[in-house]
């Protein structure tokens, strides 16, 4: 929200938000780290309304973790 804020300040266009994988919870496709993100739906809200777009960045991998001890 910080980055759409200093775009709007310097009236600088922006049509598309793009997040590489520091969003993701431990670098696991399809999670948000709400530490890093706690505010997400506010964000994609905000953006939806500006008529912008968030593109998530989703590097495809195989989690050697097993998810019963997540």
């Amino acid at each position: 929200m910080d980055a759409l804020k200093q775009y709007a300040d310097k009236n600088l266009p922006l049509d598309t938000l793009y997040l590489d994988i520091p969003y993701m919870d431990g670098y696991k496709d399809f999670s948000i780290n709400t530490t890093a993100f706690p505010k997400i739906t506010d964000l994609t809200t905000q953006l939806h309304n500006a008529n912008q777009k968030l593109v998530l960045i989703i590097d495809g991998g195989i989690s050697a973790e097993d998810p019963a001890n997540n």
